[in-house]
């Protein structure tokens, strides 16, 4: 039901959200989802390796481009009229495409819910938090971003972690891999995963989760060197259509890979400090700090890389009280905060707070949670007397 309300929602948004605040009759298109659309048409006629030919600004992983490939193929079937290369106020794919991608958005819901009935069986909680995903994730990141990926990310590692915690570690790995397939940013998770997997099955799941990605882009590299190296190794990002760092030029290009490795260095960090854990609480804190930390490591910073965060502290907050509305609204005034362009002096303090505010609970809980693993460890030796 939720994905179907929210269908209706983003049609009518698309349709009518510029003829009222601005008496344009031109539908709001996400101009990224265009161009993952483009590559989705490279996968629809079996061109999969060569997704990267397709738009220089599609720097997913290949499997994205399937994900995308029915809405395209019906585009080039019927011949439907897109917005790439030359704007177009009411093009005739769009509507189709913002469907199929809102639809999507049931895998997000999906995982949310699993993951939430694994600590609670309050179904209005439940309902509640899955309900909060819509303006947290699925508007900043699916309608106005065009980045479906994030949101297909961020439900399959709800389920991957739903099946941690179930201790159905290979399912889990199933899932791991197929969110490694749509997007790099989806090994920030696989440390913090990797360490709840029994010692002797650890290889094994490695091999899973990474298997099919690297199948995927080296065929890709091996296929199309000029393209896809670009996309995959140098990807470059744009200061002007976001909130480049203060020394970052406001022009030109500016290669994002190198500050991306520092992200990966912390969830290696935060992994071992964690270690096995047996708090679904602690998992789910743990990696919402890591997903935080892809924010700092980027140049330029934009609001959906907030939403893989903002999903597991809603979840955490809701596990952990019984409440969301401290990650909901401070979701909701950090992702409207990057709307506006005040000073660099005003915008990042503000950020930052906002931040502090939203996110405190899930850092609290990860820094204490080292001594709830080591009390964890020494459960066994003590017995219910304290004897």
């Amino acid at each position: 039901m939720l994905p179907g309300r929210g269908q209706v929602v983003a049609v009518a948004a698309s349709i009518w959200m510029h003829p009222i605040f601005s008496n344009d009759p031109t539908w709001f298109q996400a101009g990224d989802l265009w161009v993952h659309m483009r590559a989705g048409s490279y996968a629809a006629s079996g061109a999969v390796l060569n997704v990267y030919e397709a738009h220089p600004a599609f720097v997913a992983m290949p499997g994205y481009a399937l994900v995308l490939a029915p809405p395209a193929a019906l585009s080039d079937t019927l011949r439907l009229v897109e917005g790439l290369p030359n704007p177009v106020s009411q093009p005739s794919a769009w509507l189709p495409l913002l469907t199929w991608a809102m639809g999507l958005s049931f895998v997000l819901y999906l995982g949310a819910g699993r993951l939430m009935t694994t600590s609670t069986r309050d179904r209005r909680l439940v309902v509640l938090t899955m309900a909060s995903m819509f303006p947290l994730v699925v508007i900043p990141a699916g309608f106005l971003m065009g980045h479906l990926e994030d949101v297909l990310v961020l439900g399959l590692l709800f389920l991957a972690t739903a099946a941690i915690v179930a201790e159905r570690h290979m399912t889990a790995a199933l899932f791991v891999a197929l969110a490694l397939c749509l997007k790099q940013t989806t090994l920030l998770a696989v440390p913090l995963l990797l360490l709840q997997v029994p010692r002797t099955d650890r290889i094994r799941w490695l091999v899973y989760v990474l298997g099919p990605a690297a199948v995927l882009a080296i065929g890709a590299l091996a296929v199309d060197w000029p393209h896809a190296s670009k996309a995959l190794l140098g990807a470059e990002t744009f200061p002007e259509l976001g909130h480049p760092l203060p020394w970052i030029p406001d022009t030109g290009t500016v290669a994002a890979g190198p500050w991306r490795l520092l992200a990966i260095v912390f969830a290696v960090g935060v992994a071992l400090w964690i270690g096995h854990t047996r708090s679904t609480v602690h998992l789910v804190a743990a990696l919402a700090v890591v997903f935080l930390a892809r924010l700092p490591a980027e140049p330029v910073w934009h609001s959906y890389y907030l939403s893989t965060a903002l999903g597991f502290a809603l979840v955490h907050e809701a596990m952990s009280s019984g409440r969301v509305w401290r990650t909901a609204w401070g979701g909701v005034a950090c992702l409207a905060w990057f709307l506006v362009r005040p000073p660099d002096w005003l915008w990042f303090p503000v950020l930052l707070g906002l931040g502090a505010f939203t996110f405190w609970h899930v850092v609290r809980t990860t820094v204490t949670a080292r001594r709830a693993v080591w009390t964890a460890s020494l459960s066994p030796l003590v017995g219910p007397d304290g004897g």
